[in-house]
Protein backbone atom coordinates (compact mmCIF):
# COMPACT_ATOMS: atom_id res chain seq x y z
CA UNK A 1 0.00 0.00 0.00
CA UNK A 2 1.42 3.36 -1.02
CA UNK A 3 0.49 6.14 1.35
CA UNK A 4 -2.31 8.31 0.03
CA UNK A 5 -1.14 11.32 2.01
CA UNK A 6 1.86 12.20 4.16
CA UNK A 7 -0.41 11.48 7.14
CA UNK A 8 -0.47 7.81 6.09
CA UNK A 9 3.35 7.48 6.20
CA UNK A 10 3.60 6.36 9.87
CA UNK A 11 0.99 3.66 9.28
CA UNK A 12 2.84 2.32 6.26
CA UNK A 13 6.12 2.33 8.23
CA UNK A 14 4.43 0.48 11.12
CA UNK A 15 3.20 -2.14 8.62
CA UNK A 16 6.69 -2.55 7.15
CA UNK A 17 8.15 -2.90 10.65
CA UNK A 18 5.65 -5.68 11.33
CA UNK A 19 6.64 -7.45 8.13
CA UNK A 20 10.33 -7.26 8.97
CA UNK A 21 9.63 -8.58 12.47
CA UNK A 22 7.28 -11.29 11.12
CA UNK A 23 4.33 -9.99 13.06
CA UNK A 24 1.58 -7.45 13.27
CA UNK A 25 2.15 -3.77 12.49
CA UNK A 26 3.77 -1.90 15.33
CA UNK A 27 2.02 0.75 17.36
CA UNK A 28 3.04 4.17 16.02
CA UNK A 29 4.99 4.93 19.19
CA UNK A 30 6.60 1.50 19.71
CA UNK A 31 10.35 1.27 19.25
CA UNK A 32 11.48 -1.16 16.55
CA UNK A 33 14.36 -2.46 18.67
CA UNK A 34 12.24 -2.96 21.78
CA UNK A 35 9.79 -4.93 19.63
CA UNK A 36 12.53 -7.43 18.76
CA UNK A 37 14.38 -5.69 15.95
CA UNK A 38 18.15 -5.78 15.61
CA UNK A 39 20.69 -4.04 13.39
CA UNK A 40 20.36 -6.58 10.57
CA UNK A 41 16.59 -6.23 10.51
CA UNK A 42 16.97 -2.45 10.72
CA UNK A 43 18.97 -2.51 7.48
CA UNK A 44 16.23 -4.63 5.88
CA UNK A 45 13.62 -2.14 7.10
CA UNK A 46 15.58 0.83 5.79
CA UNK A 47 16.00 -0.82 2.40
CA UNK A 48 12.27 -1.52 2.19
CA UNK A 49 11.40 2.04 3.18
CA UNK A 50 13.90 3.48 0.70
CA UNK A 51 12.31 1.48 -2.11
CA UNK A 52 8.80 2.31 -0.98
CA UNK A 53 9.14 6.05 -0.49
CA UNK A 54 11.79 7.21 -2.97
CA UNK A 55 10.84 8.59 -6.35
CA UNK A 56 12.39 5.58 -8.05
CA UNK A 57 15.79 7.05 -8.75
CA UNK A 58 18.83 5.44 -7.22
CA UNK A 59 20.07 8.80 -5.93
CA UNK A 60 16.82 9.61 -4.12
CA UNK A 61 16.68 6.14 -2.60
CA UNK A 62 20.28 6.42 -1.39
CA UNK A 63 19.63 9.83 0.21
CA UNK A 64 16.53 8.55 1.99
CA UNK A 65 18.26 5.36 3.15
CA UNK A 66 21.20 7.36 4.51
CA UNK A 67 18.88 9.64 6.45
CA UNK A 68 16.89 6.69 7.79
CA UNK A 69 20.05 4.86 8.81
CA UNK A 70 21.08 7.78 10.99
CA UNK A 71 17.57 8.24 12.37
CA UNK A 72 16.77 4.62 13.22
CA UNK A 73 19.44 4.50 15.91
CA UNK A 74 18.16 7.71 17.52
CA UNK A 75 14.44 6.97 17.59
CA UNK A 76 13.14 3.84 15.90
CA UNK A 77 9.41 4.47 16.17
CA UNK A 78 7.16 4.66 13.10
CA UNK A 79 6.30 8.28 13.99
CA UNK A 80 9.96 9.34 14.18
CA UNK A 81 10.94 7.59 10.95
CA UNK A 82 7.90 9.08 9.23
CA UNK A 83 9.27 12.55 9.96
CA UNK A 84 12.45 11.62 8.10
CA UNK A 85 10.49 10.19 5.15
CA UNK A 86 8.29 13.31 4.97
CA UNK A 87 11.39 15.47 4.64
CA UNK A 88 12.34 13.49 1.53
CA UNK A 89 8.92 13.33 -0.15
Amino acid sequence: MQPRTVDDVPTVIAQEMGRVLSGEPLDLHRDFFLAGGDSVRAVELITRLGERFSDGTEEASARLCSALLLAVFEDATPEALAAVVREHL
